[in-house]
């Protein structure tokens, strides 16, 4: 009985979720650069991080931060989120 309910959620989330393109804002595929590839242009200025290996020892696919280096981008309005998001 559970794992039916459970299998209709997935069918209901599938058939009924908006793409996540639909609403994404920015997006950041850690391909090497700090371009923003949602479309929206909200590029970052890279102050400091250095590319490096990521976990899995992709070439240049991770930032290291050395307690002083930051990513950040100009002001945006797509950026006021005054409802629910997540990052």
């Amino acid at each position: 009985m559970v794992m039916r309910e459970i299998i209709l959620l997935f069918a209901w989330l599938s058939v009924y979720a908006p793409p996540l393109a639909q609403n994404l804002v920015a997006y950041y595929p850690s391909n090497g650069n700090t371009n923003d590839e949602s479309g929206n242009n909200i590029n970052l200025t890279n102050s400091g991080a250095t590319l490096v290996n990521d976990r899995f020892e992709n070439p240049n696919s991770a930032y290291y931060f050395d307690g002083t280096a930051k990513l950040y981008c100009s002001d945006n309005d797509l950026l006021d989120l005054t409802s629910n998001f997540s990052i």
